[in-house]
């Protein structure tokens, strides 16, 4: 007995008169069926529209007719007659129309290129009509998701969140409400390749993801890798916006490893900075290096390194951690150790003088 047969015999056994999931919304997305066997569409046709789905079969891809409406089309392939990667070639440029692919054969390595191509379900045959019912409502649904403007207001119920980071595209909120942490956390946990953008006071901060991986991080007037992060993750107040993308150039990124790890030290370093950088002098005060820089060992990179270069005979606290490629908390401890050493001090001091 063939895939088709199969279905057929299963699709009858489980028709329900209607399917409580189905909201009034999404009575009116229109489900598009189109197949190389008419018996197979007008018995799915019959079970869905039971169930609560607007329906209706299509000849050939000529008789789609354009619309602002939702639209969801159900190709049911058949070897050697109909290829759902060739049906989707055709239709996936139209925005307004979902695809869900019942498919003959439809292996791991299979599934994973529909997908990746952007088909929004596939269900392998044999199937049960419970199951087609969930992967409908699941890429209505998503299409529903990605037709209307998102707002912050939009992730609660606390429930909403999980379907706007694995679901939609592209979203945008407050970071008073969902702070990067969370952010960054749902990205990854969702497999996202896309890039995260967070707009605060300091400027643009920009984290790129490919399957769920941090690969690299961009920050305003130069600031990159693992001391943007750490800077982006002080902020509280902004705006976010992520923008999902087939894939990230690789040759520009740098792995984050263990990012939960990452997260939690830059919030510890979060905490930590500001104890720190109080104790420095404020911008705009100038500091500037003495004789004693002679007889202490720095480390190769260190934060004093634009004033031992000579190019500059003073410059300011946020100016060396800015430079510095250390993040701002180790920069600034670095600093004090300096500063209790005498090795800089402010500009114009008695010991500068010396």
């Amino acid at each position: 007995m063939n895939h088709t047969k199969i279905a057929r015999i299963q699709l009858a056994v489980h028709t329900v008169k209607r399917n409580p999931n189905v909201s009034e919304d999404m009575e009116g997305a229109q489900l598009l069926l189109m197949g190389a066997e008419i018996e197979m569409l007008e018995l799915l046709q019959e079970v869905l529209s039971d169930s609560g789905f607007k329906c209706k079969i299509l000849e050939s891809l000529d008789d789609l007719d354009a619309s602002d409406a939702p639209r969801l089309l159900i190709c049911d392939e058949l070897q050697g007659a109909l290829n759902g990667e060739s049906v989707f070639a055709q239709v996936k440029d139209d925005s307004q129309l979902g695809f869900l692919l019942l498919a003959d054969d439809i292996a791991g390595e299979r599934l994973a290129s529909c997908l990746n191509m952007g088909m929004h379900e596939v269900v392998a045959k044999p199937f049960d009509v419970l199951e087609l019912h969930a992967r409908i409502l699941r890429a209505l649904k998503y299409l529903e998701m990605a037709e209307k403007p998102f707002s912050s207001e939009d992730l609660s119920p606390p429930e909403q969140v999980s379907e706007v980071f694995e679901l939609r595209p592209s979203f945008e909120g407050d970071l008073e409400y969902l702070g990067l942490p969370d952010l960054l956390l749902n990205l990854k946990q969702n497999s996202r390749t896309g890039e995260l953008t967070a707009n605060v006071t300091d400027g643009d901060y920009v984290f790129s993801f490919k399957k769920g991986e941090l690969v690299r991080v961009a920050g305003p007037r130069g600031l990159k890798h693992r001391k943007a992060m750490f800077r982006a993750l002080r902020e509280t107040v902004g705006r976010f916006s992520f923008q999902a993308m087939d894939d990230v150039n690789a040759s520009k990124s740098t792995k984050f490893e263990n990012l939960d790890n990452l997260i939690l030290q830059a919030m510890q370093e979060a905490d930590e900075y500001p104890l720190y950088r109080e104790r420095l002098p404020a911008d705009p005060t100038p500091v500037t290096l003495t004789a004693k820089v002679e007889s202490v060992k720095l480390p190769d990179s260190t934060v004093i390194q634009p004033l031992l270069e000579g190019l500059i005979q003073s410059t300011t606290v946020d100016i060396l951690i800015h430079a510095s490629p250390k993040t701002d908390l180790h920069a600034a401890k670095e600093l004090k150790e300096l500063m209790d050493q005498e090795v800089i001090v402010e500009s114009g001091s008695a010991e500068a003088a010396s």
